[in-house]
């Protein structure tokens, strides 16, 4: 079989249609060992609210995440995490373009978890991986970090062979990925007049 082709038997998937106002919590159910779930949300949250939920069930955790967009206040989040103990470490890659589109929120994610820690490549996909030494998480959505009032799908999998499959995949795509190009001089001065993201309370330290 082809290396970019995963086939496994289940045991069982269970289908939720989550509209309204329902949240991670709801949608998932308790996050645990085996669990199995395909969802359609009304975009009542994004991404970051199921790393958050999956990291509180497996504290200490990797995370790695391949998005296309994200919001300052979703990155704010995701650092909060790691200041908690939550996560151990975390890398992203992102697209190219990211740094053209929002190149604000580039400096931001170079500023909070270090240039080391982010690539950039040619990618569309929403795949993120949480996992400590008990439980092994593998989230596959349409949905980007933040939160859009759109219909959403989202797959989530507690699977060691699942994430090491994605796992795989990802070592790869950072290991030839690009660092990110944003100067962080620019959106970040102790000058009275200068910009300064951390102004507007997007830096924790």
């Amino acid at each position: 079989m082809p290396d970019h082709i995963l086939r496994r038997k289940v045991r069982a998937v269970r289908a939720v249609r989550s509209l309204g106002s329902a949240g991670v919590a709801e949608t998932l159910g308790p996050a645990v060992r085996g669990l199995s779930v395909c969802a359609v949300s009304s975009g009542s949250f994004g991404l970051i609210e199921v790393i958050e939920y999956l990291v509180n069930a497996a504290p200490g955790a990797d995370v790695s995440v391949s998005v296309w967009s994200s919001g300052g206040a979703d990155l704010s989040q995701a650092f909060r995490m790691i200041q908690s103990g939550l996560v151990k470490r975390c890398r992203w890659i992102v697209d190219p373009s990211f740094a053209v589109r929002a190149p604000e929120l580039c400096a931001l994610l170079v500023e909070f978890f270090g240039a080391e820690s982010i690539r950039t490549a040619s990618t569309h996909k929403k795949v993120v991986m949480v996992r400590n030494d008990r439980l092994a998480f593998c989230v596959r959505a349409s949905m980007n970090l933040q939160a859009e009032r759109q219909l959403e799908v989202l797959d989530v999998t507690e699977s060691p062979k699942v994430c090491d499959w994605y796992g795989r995949q990802f070592d790869e795509e950072f290991a030839a990925g690009a660092p990110a190009d944003v100067d962080g001089a620019d959106y970040f001065s102790d000058a009275v007049f200068a910009k300064d993201l951390r102004r507007a309370g997007l830096r924790f330290s």
